[in-house]
């Protein structure tokens, strides 16, 4: 994390033109568990690469929504969860709720219904 910050504050970000499609991605979800602060400095130059088609538009949109959250905002594109009292996985809060499959349809990401029941049965059987 300490290299790819030096990196992105020395050179930008690594976009995949430069260091390649696989090294951007690391790039990638070495920010998305750095800080919330060195996370919003990436964001704009992680859209602008997925403007580009060389970031996936859903890894982005996992950003934006922890960044939101971060900042204690409701998330756009539904991508984080939190265990409620009952022990499942549910979304947390989501703007406008009622167009969110909308929103993740047009980064090619699968409708909410799907996704928490995903990550439901993946937390399900890593907790066995």
């Amino acid at each position: 994390q300490a290299r790819l910050q030096e990196i992105v504050s020395t050179k930008g970000w690594p976009t995949a033109a430069l260091v390649g499609p696989k090294a951007e991605n690391a790039a990638w979800l070495l920010a998305q568990h750095d800080s919330a602060p060195f996370l919003k400095r990436c964001l704009p130059d992680m859209k602008a690469a997925a403007e580009r088609g060389e970031l996936d538009g859903g890894l982005v949109a996992l950003s934006i929504d922890r960044d939101l959250i971060h900042d204690g905002k409701k998330q756009i594109y539904g991508s984080q969860f939190s265990k409620n009292g009952k022990g499942e996985w549910v979304p947390d809060p989501i703007e406008d709720e009622a167009h969110v499959d909308e929103r993740r349809a047009t980064l090619g990401l699968e409708p909410m219904a799907q996704q928490t029941a995903r990550i439901n049965r993946i937390y399900a059987s890593v907790a066995k």
